[in-house]
């Protein structure tokens, strides 16, 4: 049942008890059995926490320092965090090298786990 009394402290569980137990059952799912679709792989509870957090709610689209959209600096932050990171895994100089870590759809998420 659903508490139509919204309270930014509650959990999911007790907000909406549906809703809830649908997850827990992907997630028991996710857990039992290998699912071969980039989309749907299991994620650790580092990954699934990051994806949860503030930075998911909100499209921040254009290049660092252009966003157009306000308060977008803390998106430029973790972006170029990103790309230090993605480039030190790969040993590279970024004088020499750049990377894109924006992802503007799934599809284009799944083709980069493809190719």
């Amino acid at each position: 049942m659903i508490n139509i009394h919204s309270d930014s402290k509650l959990t999911i569980e007790q907000q909406d008890s549906e809703v809830y137990h649908l997850i827990e059952k992907k997630k028991e799912l996710q857990q039992n059995s290998i699912n071969l679709i980039p989309c749907e792989n299991y994620v650790s509870k580092t990954v699934a926490e990051a994806q949860s957090c503030v930075f998911s709610s909100r499209y921040a689209p254009g290049l660092q320092g252009g966003k157009y959209a306000p308060q977008a600096e803390n998106y430029d932050a973790i972006e170029k965090l990103c790309q230090d990171r993605a480039l030190a895994a790969f040993y590279l100089d970024p004088q020499e090298w750049g990377v894109n870590v924006q992802m503007g759809s799934g599809i284009t998420s799944n083709l980069a786990i493809f190719l």
